[in-house]
């Protein structure tokens, strides 16, 4: 597997709400994921790089993102409005 050498992310097993902790990735310190293995955590590094490149030379565009925010957003509400009842 290929390592992201880059200095921003860390890797680092922590505790974070779960029973047992888990693998968290950040990136500058501000949290993206975690994950029950630490190959996992890998990809993910792997990844976010890879698309922070891809928004940074516009070959994915912000709209992409926003989207993916408003797609998230709307799921919440739906969840929280079955509460309502």
């Amino acid at each position: 597997m290929l390592l992201n050498n880059d200095g921003r992310y860390s890797l680092n097993l922590e505790y974070c709400g779960y029973s047992k902790p888990k693998y968290v990735v950040r990136f500058l310190g501000i949290w993206v994921a975690c994950f029950d293995s630490k190959v996992d955590g890998h990809i993910c590094i792997n990844a976010h790089a890879e698309n922070r490149n891809k928004i940074l030379s516009g070959v994915l565009c912000w709209h992409y993102t926003y989207y993916s925010l408003y797609l998230h957003l709307l799921g919440l509400m739906s969840f929280l409005t079955k509460f309502k009842e």
